[in-house]
C-alpha cells in the first residue's frame, strides 16, 4: 500500500495498492501496477460463494471499507464503503471480515469501548449500517477468522492495550462465547519516540497451521510478538 500523493483524503490521501509478482528466473519483483484503490486491507482475502474474494480495511478518510476481487483475478479489486451510524465517529476504522457463503460479517474498530458490526448478504456489495455490538474492545484493531474446527474467533485487545485476548464460539455458530487471555500487563517500553506509541500488545493477525494457531502482534509498535496456541485447547462443544 502507498499514500501521500493523489486523491484528497482526511487520513491517507492517494491511498492505493500496487501488486508485485516474483519473477523467479530473474529473482526480482515485477510490478503489475495499481490493483486496488481507496482501501488499506487488513485481512487475507476470504473466498465467497460467488467465487469472489473479500478483505476488510479502512479508506483514505479512515472509514470502514471492503475490497472485492473479480473472481480469481487479484489484479482487479472493487472498494465498497460500509455505512455507519453517526455515533460511531469513525477514526482509523480498521475493519476485519469473515464470509460464510455470501453472508459477510465486518468487525470494525469503533467507539464506546465495543466493536462495531455490519453485515452483507450479497457478497459485500451492500451493507447494513454499522452499529455497536456487545463485544468489549477499545479503539484498537481486531482480527476475525475461523478455525478448522468450525469455530469463529476474534483476536483483540480487551479494555485497553495492556491485554490481548482471543474469543471463540462454538462450531457452526457466527458468534463468540468464551475468551482466553494471550498477553497481559505492560509490554516493554518503546525505544524510540513516535506518534501514538506506548507500551502495548496490539494490531494482531492470526493463521492456523498443523493444529496450532499462530498469533502475531505488535509490541510497543516497534517489535513483533508471536504466541502459538494449540487449537485443541480452544475447542468448545457444539453442533456443526
Amino acid at each position: 500500500m502507498r499514500f501521500g500523493i493523489g486523491d484528497n483524503g482526511r487520513v491517507f490521501p492517494g491511498l492505493k495498492g500496487e501488486a508485485f509478482v516474483l519473477d523467479e528466473k530473474a529473482d526480482r519483483w515485477v510490478s503489475r501496477g495499481i490493483v486496488m484503490k481507496n482501501c488499506w486491507p487488513y485481512d487475507p482475502p476470504v473466498k465467497m460463494a460467488n467465487g469472489n474474494y473479500i478483505t476488510g480495511g479502512q479508506d483514505r478518510d479512515g472509514l470502514p471499507v471492503v475490497a472485492i476481487s473479480h473472481g480469481e483475478d487479484f489484479s482487479q479489486w472493487d472498494s465498497v464503503l460500509i455505512p455507519w451510524h453517526p455515533g460511531l465517529r469513525p477514526s482509523f476504522a480498521e475493519t476485519t471480515v469473515w464470509a460464510e457463503g455470501d453472508h459477510v460479517i465486518a468487525l470494525i474498530r469503533g467507539g464506546g469501548n465495543v466493536a462495531w458490526v455490519s453485515e452483507s448478504f450479497d457478497g459485500g456489495r451492500n451493507w447494513s449500517v454499522a452499529g455497536p455490538s456487545n463485544y468489549p474492545v477499545p479503539r484498537a484493531k481486531a482480527f476475525l477468522g475461523k478455525l478448522s474446527t468450525g469455530q469463529l474467533y476474534i483476536v483483540s485487545n480487551f479494555r485497553n492495550r495492556d491485554t490481548l485476548v482471543i474469543a471463540t464460539g462454538k462450531p457452526g455458530e457466527l458468534s463468540v462465547s468464551k475468551m482466553f487471555r494471550i498477553r497481559h500487563g505492560k509490554s516493554e517500553a518503546p525505544r524510540f519516540p513516535g506518534h501514538a506509541k506506548s507500551k502495548q500488545w496490539s494490531y494482531p493477525y492470526a493463521s492456523e497451521h498443523d493444529g496450532k494457531l499462530y498469533v502475531v502482534y505488535s509490541i510497543g509498535k516497534e517489535d513483533c510478538g508471536l504466541t502459538v496456541i494449540p487449537v485443541a485447547g480452544l475447542i468448545q462443544q457444539g453442533t456443526k
